[in-house]
């Protein structure tokens, strides 16, 4: 009977130790980097029946922890903010610097790029607890139009979602050792209206870059400068917060998640060009990556704030836009009626 990747490690784990009790230990030492080897070499996937979400807490254990990322939001599990008086904007630095020489890869779950660290784009503010720095964003997506992004507004998927992962170095008090902490901003992308009506979307200049990295370990320079910036909506501040996880392995919880509210827009040639992309090497056959979104998770008890701000409180009666207060009005009732009949 051939047994998974993770029950021989275990297997091999008892071995070394029994044989480390009758011999010494230099076989101890042998023993840990043998088994280093073997953890690090633990595949996952998202389709796998050893290697796929169910099993992913065999590789990182946090995976089944109680805080895991994406979570599936429905509006009776949210706290609303409409302008909370305690939060303040976010204070974005250098999303608008032309970014060069960046690094877009195949890393076989998702299409990753790299931020330099000179450019040093931050975000501090909000519900964040220190200016955090942008280190590279990935995206998540299907084979069909109507999933794809890993977390749900109620059961409905958006076909492509986007995370811009930063991270942050915390002081420990009374030490000169800091923590890493990470926060990551969301955001969803919906298919344009009418795609007869040629449009400029963030994606539009990353498309043949994408479909160059058809296989894994596939990277290549971008040549084209881009902004960060275009990748945003427009409205920084109307957006979901919670507590979370990383939505791979090893699945490191404490992760602020900042989900924005407004979508941006794809085409559906931008979205196909991501789907012709393989999980696997070049000889290694036909492993397509079609659908890299981790399932959502229990909430178990942890509240979504959802936050509308208006940058210029002094005159926020006369700057809201008519699709915002549109879509507070509706928010509102759909809390309401989702809170009545506890739906």
């Amino acid at each position: 009977m051939k047994c998974s990747l993770p029950t021989a490690v275990r297997q091999l784990h008892t071995l070394l130790i029994a044989l480390g009790y009758l011999m010494d230990l230099k076989l101890f030492i042998l023993y840990g980097l043998i088994f280093q080897f073997y953890v690090q070499s633990l595949e996952w996937d998202y389709d796998g029946i050893h290697t796929g979400p169910a099993n992913w807490s065999r590789i990182g254990p946090l995976c089944a922890g109680k805080q895991q990322s994406p979570i599936q939001i429905w509006p009776n599990d949210m706290k609303i903010a409409l302008v909370p008086r305690d939060l303040s904007p976010f204070d974005f630095h250098n999303l608008d610097k032309l970014i060069t020489d960046a690094v877009i890869e195949n890393n076989g779950h998702s299409v990753q790029v790299g931020i330099p660290e000179k450019f040093n784009i931050t975000v501090k503010g909000g519900p964040l607890e220190c200016e955090y720095q942008l280190r590279q964003f990935h995206f998540h997506w299907a084979a069909v139009n109507d999933l794809g992004s890993e977390h749900t507004i109620g059961s409905s998927h958006y076909p492509l979602e986007a995370h811009f992962v930063h991270t942050c170095e915390v002081p420990i008090n009374g030490s000169s050792s800091f923590v890493s902490r990470i926060a990551v901003l969301a955001v969803f992308f919906e298919l344009v209206s009418d795609p007869s009506v040629p449009q400029i979307t963030p994606l539009s200049s990353f498309a043949s870059y994408i479909k160059q990295c058809t296989f894994k370990n596939d990277r290549h320079i971008l040549k084209e400068d881009f902004e960060i910036q275009n990748f945003y909506p427009s409205d920084h501040n109307s957006y979901m917060f919670y507590k979370g996880s990383l939505t791979t392995p090893p699945c490191t919880e404490d992760v602020s998640w900042v989900l924005f509210t407004h979508p941006m827009p794809v085409t559906i040639d931008e979205l196909n060009s991501f789907r012709e992309l393989h999980a696997n090497q070049r000889r290694e056959g036909e492993k397509w990556l079609q659908r890299n979104f981790r399932p959502t998770q229990p909430l178990y008890g942890r509240q979504v704030l959802f936050v509308q701000q208006d940058l210029h409180s002094n005159k926020k009666s006369n700057d809201a836009t008519t699709s915002d207060k549109c879509f507070l009005k509706i928010f509102i009732i759909f809390a309401l009626l989702a809170t009545y009949f506890n739906f």
